[in-house]
């Protein structure tokens, strides 16, 4: 009865251990631990701001679900009226830990720049996602789903926005990692990816306990 019991575990360990992929979703302007910090971006290494008081108009920002809204980040709180950036490009920086083997994965992107976003990179390769063929970066959210070459191991994405002149500057996006992601802490609490996915020999402990105590109830 025991070899029986335990075959039977087996069976369900194997064939809930099949392989299982976990997408990885984040909105800019996350701050868990309230410090007015996003949880994950950086801005030029540094950490990156939620904007408190958006410039004149600054759109909507994105809404990642019904009751989901990614917030504008800067290098400053405070975007108006005393902030304001010189012509340069600002690098708003993502890293995630891709814990599949390397490959090629899908990412969806929806995103508002002030001004330009002007690429997006994973690992330093172009994704060609901007905004830059439009009369203003404003207006209706870009959206963009690209196929990228993710590498075993921590990934970097880089937003590239480019302000041209003095006034503030910012971003507000969401986008989704298609595959075995998780991400890496950046500038403050580590995200959960939207959907965890146990280890295999959870599931055999699992399993086998499951077994096991159905075999015990069995002889009483």
């Amino acid at each position: 009865m025991f070899k029986k019991l335990v075959s039977s575990a087996i069976l369900v360990c194997a064939s809930l251990s099949a392989p299982a992929f976990a997408n990885l979703v984040y909105s800019t302007g996350t701050d868990v631990n309230k410090d007015g910090r996003d949880d994950a971006m950086t801005l030029g290494g540094l950490a990156a701001y939620l904007v408190t008081t958006a410039p004149p108009g600054w759109p909507t920002v994105v809404k990642t679900s019904p009751t989901t809204t990614a917030k504008y980040i800067s290098f400053a709180a405070n975007q108006y009226p005393s902030t304001t950036s010189a012509t340069a490009t600002y690098v708003y920086g993502f890293q995630f830990d891709w814990t599949d083997l390397a490959g090629l994965t899908t990412i969806d992107f929806n995103f508002l720049s002030d001004d330009y976003l002007t690429d997006v990179t994973l690992n330093g390769v172009s994704l060609k996602v901007t905004n830059t063929g439009k009369p203003t970066p404003w207006g209706v959210a870009t959206s963009k789903t690209v196929s990228a070459a993710a590498i075993a191991g921590v990934n970097k994405l880089e937003f590239l926005v480019n302000n041209l002149g003095a006034g503030a500057s910012g971003l507000a996006a969401n986008f989704t990692v298609h595959g075995n992601a998780a991400t890496v802490l950046t500038a403050g609490q580590a995200v959960v990816p939207n959907q965890a996915v146990p280890e295999p020999a959870t599931f055999m402990m699992v399993g086998l306990g499951l077994a096991l105590m159905a075999g015990r109830r069995r002889r009483s």
